[in-house]
This record gives C-alpha cells, sequence and structure tokens, in this order.
C-alpha cells in the first residue's frame, strides 16, 4: 500500500489499525482525483461508492476519445490511481480474523501477492468447483419499449449480487472440502 501510494505521489498510509489506514490512504487519492476530474460527490456517500462514480466519469472519457484528445492522457493516469483507491477498499477488514479457514488465508496471501505483482498467478493448490445454478433475473419488469427502464440498473445489480451472495453461502455451509472449514490453533 506504502509503495502504490508513494510511487504515484501520495503520502504514506496513516493510522492505528488497518481500516484506518485504508480509509486514509483511499480517501487521499480519492480527494485528489475528484479535485483533479472536478467531480461534486454529494455528502455522505461511501469510498467505495466514490471510486465508482471516479471510475465512470474516467471511463467516459475513454470511451469517446475523438471527443476528448486533450484528457485521454490524463484520463488513463486517473484511471490507474483510482484503480488503486480500488484495491486498497477491496480487502475487507476482518476476512480472515472472522472466519480463519485456510482458504481464506490463502486467498488473501494470493491476492496480495496479485496486487504487488499486478498479474495474476497460478493456483497454491489444486482446486475444487461446487457449481450451483440459482432461478434467472426475471427483467419483464425492468423493460420497456425493448430497453432496460432510467434507473433501474442498480436494482437489477443488486438482486443478482445478492442472489449469487445467498448461493455462494450454501455452497460453502455444504462443501465439504478441510479448507474451508474454521481453523483456529
Amino acid at each position: 500500500m506504502h509503495r502504490a501510494l508513494i510511487s504515484r505521489g501520495y503520502g504514506r498510509a496513516v493510522g492505528a489499525d488497518f481500516p484506518e489506514m485504508q480509509n486514509y490512504s483511499a480517501e487521499q487519492i480519492l480527494v485528489s482525483l475528484e479535485n483533479e476530474v472536478g467531480l461534486e460527490i454529494p455528502d455522505g456517500i461511501s469510498l467505495w461508492d466514490r471510486t465508482k462514480l471516479i471510475r465512470k466519469h474516467v471511463h467516459r472519457i475513454m470511451l469517446e476519445p475523438e471527443n476528448n484528445r486533450g484528457k485521454l492522457l490524463k484520463a488513463k493516469r486517473w484511471a490507474d490511481h483510482v484503480l488503486i483507491a480500488m484495491r486498497i477498499l477491496s480487502y475487507p477488514y476482518g476476512y480472515v480474523r472472522d472466519n480463519p479457514s485456510l482458504d481464506r488465508f490463502g486467498e488473501t496471501v494470493e491476492r496480495l501477492f496479485e496486487d504487488k505483482l499486478n498479474h495474476a498467478i497460478p493456483p497454491y493448490s489444486r482446486r475444487a468447483a461446487l457449481v450451483k445454478y440459482g432461478v434467472p433475473v426475471d427483467l419483464s419488469d425492468y423493460i420497456q419499449d425493448g430497453k432496460i427502464k432510467t434507473g433501474c440498473v442498480e436494482s437489477i445489480t443488486a438482486q443478482s449480487r445478492d442472489t449469487v451472495q445467498n448461493m455462494v453461502d450454501e455452497l460453502c455451509t455444504d462443501n465439504p472440502h478441510p479448507g474451508t472449514k474454521i481453523y483456529i490453533r
């Protein structure tokens, strides 16, 4: 985290614990980007939602290169910086502590390596796949004249995310592999 911040011109992460360091680091990046990009972010919005708004703005610029020639180089740098903020915020505090399984520990270490190396690494052990098929999301309530109604994408996304999370939780409960069991010594 320190190296990523300093190499991009930000100060070191400070805080009494990991969540404080995480929030401070992401906040540095987001405040700088919001000022540089010229976005007015509503009060009370979470750090994660701020990253999404900035990223959406930057992607709009990059998706229309002919209209944004003067901003493209800056937009690439902004995209890199907002990705770093997203990486910093994407480590959930207590993920291993709250459910100390070998799989969670391995996932976290693997992810740290991937973030440090900036590319995927081979799995550290054999993998097994458990598959569960859910009921498809019924989009008929969200469509009008062959198009998704304005403002409905967030509802569809939330419904899909919740459904997938429930299926993952069910799979984890029924998972017979030892790596998923709580490991405390």
